[in-house]
Formats: C-alpha cells, sequence, structure tokens
C-alpha cells in the first residue's frame, strides 16, 4: 500500500513539472525584441504579447515563455510591492481610492517662463515622496514604511508604481495579430492618488513663491534664489502641515530654454548632470482659459452685456493668456521599447 502511494506521489510530481513553464530571461533592447517577434510572425504561430513599462513577455505556442526585462531589480522591490498590497486590503478607506478618478499630472512650469540660466537657484525635494504619502493616509503600515525606506531610491519608485501596473497585449493566430487589449492593474488609482496628493501640496509652494517659481517636475520644486525667506518658510510649512519631510538639494548651476511646446533643463544637482524635457501645459491651461474667457464674453452679450473691443481681445485682458504654438496633446507611450 505504501509503495503504491508513493508511486502515485511521484508520477503527479512528475506530472506537474512537464506542466510547468519554462521562462527564458533576455535585457529588453529593440533589436532582440525585433528578432524574435519577425521570426514568429514569418513562421506563422499562434503566440501572445504582454508589453508594460518594466518589461516585454512573448508566451509561446507550448505555452513557454521569452521575458525581456529593462531593468533587473532585486527581490526586496517585488517584497515590498506585496507588502504594500496586503495591507491596503485592510484599510477602510482603500474602496473610496480605488473607485476615484485621481489625477496623474505630476509636474508643471512658470507661466511664460522665459530662457532661465543661474547658479542661485533653489531645489527643495520631498523625501519619499510617495511612501510618505501612502503612510500619510494610512494605506500601510510602519513596518511596510520602513521596508520602502531601505531600499535604494531607484527601486523605491518601480515597487510603489507596480500598483499602476499597465500592460498592452497583443495575441497573435498563424502570424497575424488578432486582438489588442489594455490590462491595467485595478490598483491604479491608488498610485494617481499618490501623485495627485504629492501634485496638490507641489501647486500650493508653487502660489506661495508666485513670481520666483521656474517649476517643479513630480517631488522637487525649484525656485528663484531671489526670493525672501519669509515665503520660503511658508513653502516649508506647507510640505510640514502635509507630514512631508524635505530636503534642500545643491544645485551649481541651472539653464532652461524652450524647443517647439517642450522646455528643456539642463542642471548640475549634487555634481550630477541632469537634462530632461516636458510639455509646457501652460498651452494648454491658457487655451482653456481663453475660451471661458470667450463664453463669459458671449454670456454677457446675450444678456444684455456688451463683447469687449478688438484691444481687449487681443491681450489687454489677461497677462496669462498665451496664443497656444501647438493644440498636440496627446499623450505618447511607448509599448515596445
Amino acid at each position: 500500500m505504501k509503495q503504491s502511494q508513493s508511486t502515485s506521489t511521484k508520477q503527479k510530481q512528475h506530472q506537474k513539472a512537464a506542466r510547468t513553464e519554462t521562462v527564458n530571461a533576455f535585457y529588453r533592447d529593440g533589436k532582440t525584441l525585433k528578432n524574435w517577434m519577425d521570426f514568429l510572425i514569418e513562421t506563422k504561430q499562434d503566440f501572445s504579447v504582454r508589453s508594460s513599462t518594466y518589461s516585454t513577455t512573448i508566451t509561446l505556442p507550448n505555452g513557454n515563455k521569452l521575458k525581456f526585462f529593462k531593468n533587473k531589480y532585486d527581490d526586496h522591490v517585488f517584497i515590498a510591492n506585496k507588502l504594500i498590497l496586503k495591507d491596503m486590503k485592510t484599510k477602510n478607506n482603500i474602496d473610496e481610492i480605488v473607485s476615484g478618478n485621481h489625477q496623474k499630472i505630476n509636474y508643471d512650469s512658470k507661466n511664460g517662463l522665459e530662457p532661465f540660466e543661474a547658479s542661485n537657484v533653489i531645489n527643495i525635494d520631498i523625501s519619499s515622496a510617495y511612501a510618505s504619502t501612502l503612510a500619510n493616509h494610512g494605506l500601510i503600515t510602519k513596518r511596510t514604511f520602513d521596508f520602502l525606506q531601505r531600499l535604494k531610491k531607484f527601486e523605491r519608485l518601480p515597487a510603489i508604481g507596480m500598483l499602476a501596473r499597465k500592460s498592452m497585449v497583443f495575441t497573435y493566430e498563424s502570424g497575424k495579430c488578432v486582438d489588442t487589449n489594455i490590462d491595467l492593474s485595478k490598483d491604479a488609482q491608488v498610485f494617481y492618488f499618490l501623485i495627485q496628493k504629492v501634485e496638490e501640496a507641489m501647486q500650493q509652494a508653487k502660489a506661495i513663491a508666485d513670481e520666483y517659481y521656474l517649476f517643479h517636475w513630480v517631488d522637487g520644486i525649484f525656485i528663484d534664489g531671489n526670493i525672501d525667506k519669509k515665503k520660503l518658510l511658508q513653502i516649508e510649512n506647507v510640505f510640514k502641515k502635509c507630514n512631508y519631510a524635505i530636503k534642500y538639494e545643491q544645485i551649481d548651476y541651472l539653464k532652461i530654454w524652450r524647443e517647439d511646446d517642450d522646455i528643456w533643463v539642463d542642471m548640475l544637482k549634487n555634481g550630477e548632470q541632469k537634462l530632461f524635457s516636458f510639455i509646457d501645459r501652460n498651452l494648454q491651461k491658457n487655451v482653456t482659459s481663453l475660451l471661458e474667457a470667450l463664453a463669459d464674453n458671449y454670456e454677457s452679450k446675450s444678456t444684455g452685456g456688451s463683447l469687449p473691443d478688438s484691444d481687449e481681445l487681443h491681450g489687454n485682458t489677461s497677462s496669462d493668456i498665451q496664443r497656444p504654438r501647438s493644440y498636440d496633446f496627446i499623450d505618447r507611450e511607448e509599448w515596445m521599447a
């Protein structure tokens, strides 16, 4: 009887092993991924492709997988994400956040920002902004927060950012794409909630900085160094009231310029050169302001008021309204890097 049970157990183990998929991992670069895709299409295979910010996975007809990673993260990153998800399940306010529609914009710049070059620039960063927001709103335990704090900065963002993981899924039959689908995590709104809360603090700081404000990017605000100390203390208090720890970063050099609708930033921060660009949000905001002003004027006319004269319509009514250079506000995202 014991021998029979032992044989049965071994058979099940062998069957389970036979069903286990094989995963081959590669670095994700355009050439390698394209070569595999071309081969599968040319040989008319049935397969699927799932591509996200961090990886691309091709599932072959036999169930085996080819996984292409953009970055190889330590296991602690995935452990941290699982801890966050576990904590969120026990929170009473999570359903309200998940069902919300939170904003995703996490940057801005001074309206009408002119080319700027200086070494006297103040940069205030929020320390562990998203992890702190999770903790401040009771979405994670202190244990999980401390675990996140032990991660390196470049690991902490994907550990939290996986809440909003989004994949594009392509299904192929006989080498032809027959279906596409977007797979968005059900917890995506939690990550957008974190973005929104940090952005709200940044917008408050921006309002106080006023004419000294240059731009902000995610969790860091950049201010003209000529700002007075009183305003600087008020900005610090904004972050303090939000229970954010802040730090002043060293900016040895900063240059800002425009190329079409983009604002480019070149700076030396903490001894490291950084170069990046972002779309000027003010273009769309100015169009919206102009349309609202025209709608108000139309309403005023229809109720007995009068439309402004030509001089007023051409810039004298609001110094904030600028002629847009582009109406192209499409959010572009590359799925297949």
